[in-house]
């Protein structure tokens, strides 16, 4: 007996359940591909999960006003608050030498709900976290290299691919070996030693940095021409800077 074949009516439901079953498939892979992390830190072991790195950088030279703190605060906040599941969040003090991060954690998902990185990245967490740093830390340092330690934070990267960013707080008065911004003389200091200063210069290779800087009205040499060059400097190391946000402690 000749077999029958099948009607084109019958094929086409075929093909049809066929591609409703291909494409049920990569959804429920998309939807529930949830990668493996490290219950501390809330990282995947993935890398190629995590999209931004956020290094959060504080000056710690000189005192900060409560209401200064509390700006400070508030608007770190909404760097990290803004992030997705996964981006990495570094805090890290403006010290000389090697730097290590205070706190190193990916925004953790829901599946790690109540996790050590869940809990410190919670918002009243968090703020207080960087409320205390700054109380704590904030006078204790004697000297400000600022560029050294964007050097070392800048070095100190996950090899994941994620775009890197830094959130720089701070007076933006270096005060080190390289330079010292306190003196009055200091823009000719500069020019006299361009080229040892510029060798100096922190690896910001396709890094983006917004600044917080914070005021110091009793700084005479902290002016408008102090910002032009630092804009000029991170840029000439390879940075790009999205934003300069003045912290007063009225804004």
């Amino acid at each position: 007996m000749a077999r029958r074949k099948g009607t084109p009516l019958a094929k086409m439901l075929v093909f049809g359940i066929g591609a409703v079953a291909v494409v049920a498939i990569v959804l429920a892979v998309f939807l529930y591909d949830v990668p493996t992390l490290d219950v501390r830190s809330a990282c995947p072991r993935d890398p190629g999960y995590t999209k931004v790195s956020l290094s959060i950088v504080l000056d710690a030279t000189d005192v900060y006003g409560a209401a200064q703190r509390l700006s400070i605060v508030n608007r770190v906040w909404d760097s990290v608050d803004s992030m997705d599941v996964y981006d990495r969040v570094k805090i890290y003090i403006i010290e000389p030498g090697e730097q290590i991060p205070l706190l190193n954690l990916c925004k953790p998902g829901a599946n790690l709900q109540d996790s050590p990185a869940e809990q410190q990245l919670r918002e009243l967490q968090f703020k207080r976290f960087i409320d205390d740093a700054l109380e704590a830390l904030q006078g204790t340092r004697p000297r400000s290299p600022i560029i050294e330690s964007l050097g070392w934070v800048a070095a100190d990267r996950a090899r994941d691919g994620s775009d890197r960013r830094i959130l720089l707080v701070s007076d933006l008065i270096e005060h080190s070996d390289v330079i010292s911004h306190y003196d009055p003389n200091w823009p000719e200091v500069y020019e006299a030693n361009r080229t040892r200063i510029h060798n100096q210069c922190p690896n910001l290779d396709a890094i983006q940095i917004d600044i917080l800087y914070v005021a110091r009205p009793d700084v005479t040499t902290q002016n408008n021409d102090l910002v032009t060059w630092w804009l000029e400097y991170l840029e000439a190391c390879g940075g790009s800077v999205n934003s300069v946000t003045r912290i007063t402690g009225t804004n």
